[in-house]
């Protein structure tokens, strides 16, 4: 960590770049202002590493890099972060994810927890964030990191780059305050709810963790609930645990489905169409007459990069059908769709950008998303009580903080008027007694943090929008036969049971229903040059 020679940087900044706060989440665009930056462009011939700019504010390092190629930085690279100062030497190797204090007795291994370290993003990038506490856990005592450093990134590759060529000396500001992101718990009215959740392997059936599950559930009290890791349970055994045992569900009328192995989903409103798609699952639900599709998703984790990009195909190969009226549920022009779950975006990053774009990554033209052409936006959910938007942790990993779980959405029908990512370990202690929550709740549950949003659905601007025919279907419910009016007899029906089962089909303006037993069915009118008509028939 000796050198012959330290660079100096004295830089007079004004108050508002300095009372800047920057935000770990992977959205590097309040770096453009941190003015303690160093630039060597094209010094390599291989991975350049171009740019290192460093701020920092009374609990937190960060450091912002950028890179000539694309890599994935907490595994599979040879880069290693070297930080001195008084009585401080330390290296951080980011490949293997560990680091070492260098001193004359055994090097201490330093971890992410230990250091505070978050990571942005968990993908493959060409540009990264990193977040060090300046107070460490070592040896179960604190460790007081300098307000002065020698910083300096080195790849330790067979001819690597490092930035910058001779250590930088970074003098923090001793004025700059952290501040979390505020985030509200209260959902707003004229809003619903969804919460998506993985459980960690059927941990919401554990009775050690069942204080943990009732508190967090009741102060998230969503209208629609995506889980996921429910292996061992059917949705009928989650909504009885979530509504008798947690006491977590308002209202007597709940609607549940399991599709794929994992995969469960709990909603306050009707479930029109269930399908597993690729090992996803998914549903349309009735929002009281509005239908929204909702993919609950749970990708292939860890280096299985080509088992997510295929899952993604067959995600995307749905939606282009059930937009042509090749499903056996057709996605109208203008049907709200929620994308959300565990998507193990620890890869490749283009898989982020083909969920969100509609890019194939095999054979097949790119999907239009949205109804805008535009894409699907992303929710930006900040990690309560944090500058963060992680939403898993583990401190028995190698693996520093990441965001693994998303919602993405049709911001054509959809707005998001409120977001947050649960975790109760940072909420201010006003916030944690009113929500009912003790600190080591969501710790305590599972692994992932619950991704809470609330949405208001965007009118159709015109009715020139919609079909022009209008079906009426009476009565609903109903317990022996219904009607159909302005019906065209060219067109066919179909009743299906909540498991996409037909149970009936025929043409005709009647349908009898007295052989049918008693539930909960979806009518789907079908005509070749029309939209499908989908309703909820309960009888």
């Amino acid at each position: 960590m000796k050198t012959a020679l330290l660079v100096f940087l004295t830089i007079f900044f004004s108050s508002y770049l300095w009372s800047q706060q920057i935000l770990m989440d992977g959205d590097f665009s309040d770096w453009d202002n941190i003015s303690v930056h160093t630039e060597e462009k094209g010094d390599n011939s291989g991975l350049d590493m171009e740019t290192l700019s460093i701020t920092n504010d009374d609990k937190f390092y960060y450091l912002h890099i950028t890179l000539s190629e694309e890599l994935l930085l907490q595994e599979g690279n040879r880069l290693q972060l070297q930080l001195s100062g008084d009585n401080f030497d330390f290296i951080f190797d980011f490949g293997e994810m560990e680091g070492r204090i260098l001193q004359s007795g055994p090097d201490p291994r330093i971890y992410h927890n230990n250091m505070g370290m978050i990571i942005a993003p968990s993908y493959s990038s060409t540009q990264f964030e990193i977040q060090i506490a300046r107070t460490w856990n070592v040896n179960f005592s604190n460790l007081e990191i300098p307000a002065e450093l020698n910083i300096q990134l080195v790849d330790l590759s067979s001819g690597g780059d490092q930035i910058p060529n001779t250590p930088l000396q970074y003098e923090s500001d001793p004025d700059i305050r952290y501040s979390a992101s505020e985030v509200t718990l209260a959902q707003p009215s004229g809003t619903f709810r969804v919460c998506s959740y993985n459980t960690l392997r059927d941990k919401i059936f554990d009775d050690e963790a069942r204080v943990d599950y009732t508190r967090i559930l009741r102060s998230i009290s969503a209208d629609i609930y995506c889980l996921q890791e429910i292996y061992d349970h059917s949705s009928a055994e989650t909504l009885s645990r979530m509504f008798n045992i947690f006491d977590a569900l308002e209202g007597t009328e709940w609607y549940h489905s399991k599709r794929g192995i994992d995969l469960i989903l709990i909603s306050r409103y009707p479930i029109l169409y269930e399908k597993n798609v690729g090992g996803n699952a998914v549903f349309v639900v009735d929002m009281d007459g509005q239908e929204v599709m909702i993919i609950n998703i749970h990708l292939s984790c860890c280096e299985n990069d080509s088992q997510r990009e295929s899952e993604i195909d067959d995600i995307l190969d749905f939606i282009d059908s059930a937009k042509n009226n090749q499903e056996s549920y057709f996605l109208a022009e203008g049907t709200p769709l929620l994308i959300m779950g565990d998507t193990n975006f620890v890869g490749n990053g283009d898989q982020l950008n083909a969920l969100t774009t509609g890019n194939f990554f095999g054979a097949g033209s790119n999907v239009e998303l949205d109804w805008d052409s535009d894409g699907l936006a992303t929710v930006n959910a900040s990690t309560s009580g944090l500058n963060s938007n992680y939403t898993w942790f583990s401190e028995f990993s190698r693996f520093a903080p990441g965001r693994l779980d998303y919602i993405f959405y049709t911001d054509t029908r959809l707005e998001v008027e409120n977001a947050f990512v649960l975790d109760s370990r940072w909420l201010p202690t006003d916030q944690l007694a009113a929500a009912g929550l003790e600190r080591s709740n969501t710790a305590e549950a599972s692994d992932h943090r619950p991704v809470v949003c609330d949405f208001s659905l965007i009118p159709i601007a015109s009715d020139n929008d919609l079909p022009a025919h209008e079906i009426t279907i009476y009565p609903v419910p109903s317990s022996d036969a219904i009607t159909i009016e302005n019906y065209s007899f060219e067109c066919r029906w179909v009743l299906y049971d909540l498991h996409s089962k037909p149970v009936l089909e025929g043409t005709g303006a009647y349908v009898d229903l007295n052989q049918v037993p008693s539930g909960l069915y979806q009518l789907s009118l079908l005509h070749s040059n029309r939209p499908t008509v989908h309703k909820i028939i309960k009888l």
